[in-house]
């Protein structure tokens, strides 16, 4: 009979929150691949994936490191910026069309 670790019930992807763990835990200690690997997870993990790796303190202490030592990947892309810019520019022409016919 296997126990299945409590966590992997409360997230959708129990083992790859156990492996990033472990990688971590050897951070950095590990291949360019693995690197990448922590860094999709730490970008993309849900609030409660990162609660639980929070939750070791070990594997905590080794992603805020990697969050140091790899800031380009926790920066917000051009990309983003060029589409909240012109979201915000379309919000803001809207509202100037809609005060101008009220005004008329």
């Amino acid at each position: 009979m296997t126990i299945e670790n409590p966590r992997h019930r409360l997230v959708a992807d129990g083992h790859r929150l156990d492996h990033v763990e472990a990688l971590l835990e050897r951070y950095p200690d590990t291949s360019a691949d693995e690197r990448d690997e922590i860094g999709i997870f730490l970008k993309e993990a849900s609030p409660l994936e990162v609660g639980l790796l929070s939750s070791n303190a070990a594997a905590w202490t080794k992603a805020e490191q990697y969050k140091i030592d790899h800031p380009e990947r926790f920066r917000t892309s051009t990309r983003t910026w060029a589409m909240l810019i012109g979201i915000g520019l379309a919000a803001a022409a809207t509202l100037v069309l809609i005060w101008d016919v009220a005004a008329h």
